[in-house]
């Protein structure tokens, strides 16, 4: 037997094993996030496309009547017709960004039923119809970016039911109010609003950054995951503000003109990773902005968070002692401290706080426990890194659930090898059944075999036995 016939046996069980966990390893939790990156926006299979073309002016009859993604990109597209969209019945996907659409005509997608993804970012469109989208039920992707919109009817998506992403950012929009049934991204950064008023509940990412708001009342969106409201107006934020989002990783409202903050804002958050408040009026910080942060995270993502405020940071500053103490600075305080980075103003302006000395803690402050976190966030499952802390129970087991399957897989493909290559060596080098030395015995032509065991016949000096 050649060497490898010897050794396929072996490969064709490692190639098993591969298998096997190639094919568990590859069933795994994956979030909408993921999923939607993996796809993309849904061009990746363009059946009709052009780029950079002046002669473009209206959508192409070369395209098939029965094509489902057309792109037109950066042509010279100024309008858009019915009669030419009423030709592609099939469409799922449109993309006419970077031309010189100025305008929707209403009922232009009239006959286009189907239509799931529709991008026109980078036009000049001013105005939208109440009746552009009327109809389109399989909407789910509308990206309008980059536009000068100036004004929105509140019943402009109203019968896109399906809508699930909605991006309007870097407009002219000062007042933006809807009803959205599943609607879960709303991007509206770089506009001029002044009021906002959505009724959603499956609202989970929202960016308002860069606009006019100067009040933010609206706290019960209780699906919302992340919230940008950073370069606004915002002068007070009450108590309350933020306590119906109890799902909130990421809050940002840097860059405001926010000068207090009460003790127990942020406190019903209880799984907030990201909490942003550099650039505000902030003079005197409290001791629970951060316990939640801290719980659920490192330290290390609050260090840009404080800066451009206007803190009284002075040597004996009780306030300013006890928020350092709650964020459990650990190892070198003036590494964290210069990573804090915060400025100071008053007797010590100037300075920050790693040039101050802070001397030796009180004894207050020594004997002071860890602050107790709220009741309700007790309850919470506390997230085992900052990666899983966003991750759902049945993902989490489902995650032990496969890593179980596949340890027990490896243990049975082992045994098997084990077991196999036992006997194989068994069958190659058989154990001898007599230890008495081959030159001391005479048999006889006639052995005699009984089922399991074997009695020979032989003469040893004249005796039989």
């Amino acid at each position: 037997m050649s060497f490898a016939q010897k050794k396929m046996p072996d490969l064709i069980m490692v190639l098993v094993l591969l298998l096997i966990v190639n094919t568990i390893g590859s069933e795994g939790c994956w979030s909408e996030k993921e999923i939607e990156s993996a796809l993309g926006m849904g061009f990746e299979n363009t059946e009709c496309e052009t780029f950079l073309n002046e002669d473009v002016t209206s959508l192409p009859t070369s395209c098939a009547s029965n094509s489902t993604t057309i792109r037109i990109v950066m042509c010279c597209m100024k309008v858009l017709i019915t009669a030419e969209l009423s030709y592609y019945k099939e469409l799922t996907h449109l993309d006419l960004s970077y031309n010189f659409i100025s305008s929707l005509p209403h009922g232009v997608f009239d006959y286009n039923k189907k239509l799931a993804n529709l991008s026109i970012r980078g036009n000049n469109i001013t105005n939208l119809n109440p009746r552009t989208f009327q109809g389109l039920r399989e909407l789910r992707r509308i990206d309008l970016s980059g536009n000068s919109i100036k004004s929105l009817p509140q019943e402009t998506f109203e019968s896109c039911t399906q809508l699930q992403e909605l991006n309007l950012s870097h407009n002219q929009i000062s007042v933006f109010e809807g009803n959205f049934i599943s609607l879960k991204s709303l991007r509206l950064g770089y506009n001029r609003i002044i009021r906002f008023a959505v009724q959603t509940e499956a609202l989970e990412t929202l960016d308002l950054s860069s606009n006019q708001i100067q009040d933010w009342q609206n706290g019960e969106y209780r699906s919302l995951k992340s919230l940008a409201l950073s370069n606004n107006s915002i002068k007070t934020v009450s108590q309350s503000t933020f306590h119906g989002m109890r799902n909130l990783v990421s809050l940002d409202l840097g860059d405001n003109v926010i000068n207090e903050l009460e003790e127990e804002t942020f406190e019903k958050l209880c799984k907030l990773e990201l909490l942003d408040l550099s650039g505000n009026k902030l003079t005197i910080p409290k001791r629970k902005w951060f316990t939640n942060v801290v719980r659920n995270n490192d330290i290390v993502a609050t260090r840009p968070l404080l800066k451009g405020n206007e803190w009284e940071c002075t040597v004996n500053s009780r306030p300013f002692k006890a928020f350092l103490s709650a964020l459990r600075l650990a190892g070198d305080r003036i590494t964290w401290l210069k990573r804090l980075r915060v400025d100071c103003v008053g007797t010590n302006k100037g300075f920050q706080l790693k040039d101050i000395e802070w001397g030796a803690p009180s004894s207050e402050n020594e004997n002071e426990e860890t602050e107790p976190l709220d009741q309700e966030c007790q309850v919470e499952t506390i997230p085992l890194t900052k990666t899983c802390s966003i991750l759902t129970f049945g993902c989490i087991g489902f995650s032990v659930m496969v890593a179980t399957v596949t340890i027990v897989c490896l243990l049975g493909v082992i045994w098997l090898w084990l077991y196999y290559h036992k006997r194989r060596k068994k069958v190659e080098d058989p154990e001898p059944i007599y230890d008495i030395p081959p030159e001391e015995i005479q048999l006889e032509p006639r052995v005699i075999r009984e089922p399991g065991y074997c009695i020979f016949q032989g003469n040893n000096n004249g005796k039989w036995w």
